[in-house]
């Protein structure tokens, strides 16, 4: 190893060494008194639940919205009221995001699965429609390939479903040492310009909107968790499962969506064997907030459709 090398090396360790303070995880409970919380493995899960509502439709199969990788449930705040006038309808913070709990654990599919399905259980959810976006679209499909029979529906939307998605900042933090130094220094830098990257319409993200995705952000434990996430993701495992997926799948997609093209959109409808895809123009990666109209019908009308054989 010549010198300069060497030198780098040394100076990645004492940064990151020095950043290690930042990467701590979450040490006592956060709990926000106006919200609801359960304990699920070792989590304290934020969740929300309108039940079902006064009307004669209740046959239909409850929604569960999934979020994206450093968001929360607020991510369906305008599209719920627009599905969830006829069904019960139940959104979450996924471990580790959101104000859910940031307690050294694992982070992986598996542990966002048993934390789902604890959600339902205590609910008794024996069965939903799963509504998710972005990295929550990984989790939908993990828990509807190990446990089919808990999912009627997917949709899945600008979801991150392959490994060649993954961007190359969470490709390099999934080293020991790397991770802590990148997560340390970057994870909540420059978000005045990494947001608008998400939308078409970048008028949209205001000033206080990044504000609050900054204090998001900064919440004790939200680093090292996300960094566990990041390490934690097995999408060349996860997609050869996809061709023997039993369900129905609606694949949404902003037609501008930058993160996560339209093309690996197009991939995903052509890999799952009941899937079709339908685009939602003038959006980026979040159309149910830049069009939560036109997403709320598209899905709404795929999950009340009648005749579709279900999974067994």
């Amino acid at each position: 190893m010549g010198p300069a090398r060497l030198a780098w090396l040394l100076l990645a360790l004492l940064v990151g060494t020095m950043t290690a303070g930042c990467m701590a995880y979450q040490q006592t409970p956060l709990q926000d008194p106006g919200k609801a919380y359960l304990n699920i493995a070792s989590s304290e899960l934020r969740f929300e639940d309108t039940g079902w509502p006064d009307v004669d439709e209740t046959a239909d199969v409850p929604v569960l919205f999934l979020h994206g990788f450093g968001s929360s449930l607020e991510t369906w705040q305008l599209v719920a009221p627009l599905l969830c006038q006829t069904r019960r309808c139940v959104s979450m913070d996924l471990p580790g995001f959101g104000l859910s709990s940031k307690y050294e654990q694992p982070y992986d599919a598996p542990a966002m699965v048993a934390a789902v399905l604890g959600l339902m259980d205590s609910l008794d959810l024996d069965r939903v429609d799963l509504v998710a976006h972005s990295y929550g679209c990984s989790v939908a499909l993990a828990l509807a390939a190990d446990h089919p029979l808990r999912v009627r529906r997917l949709v899945i939307s600008d979801g991150f479903a392959y490994a060649d998605q993954m961007p190359w900042f969470f490709a390099w933090s999934r080293p020991p040492v790397l991770g802590e130094l990148l997560f340390g220094l970057f994870y909540d830098q420059q978000l005045d310009w990494r947001i608008p990257l998400s939308f078409h319409n970048r008028e949209m993200v205001s000033h206080a909107m990044v504000m609050r995705a900054y204090e998001a952000l900064r919440r004790p434990g939200t680093r090292a968790s996300a960094l566990a996430v990041v390490r934690g993701l097995e999408l060349e495992a996860a997609e050869q499962g996809y061709g023997s997926l039993p369900h129905h799948v609606l694949v949404v997609w902003g037609r501008e969506d930058t993160v996560t093209p339209l093309r690996y959109g197009e991939r995903l409808a052509q890999h799952l064997p009941r899937a079709t895809i339908s685009v939602v123009p003038f959006a980026g990666h979040f159309p149910m907030i830049e069009a939560p109209g036109m997403y709320a019908e598209q899905v709404g009308a795929f999950l009340a459709r009648r005749g579709l054989e279900e999974a067994r």
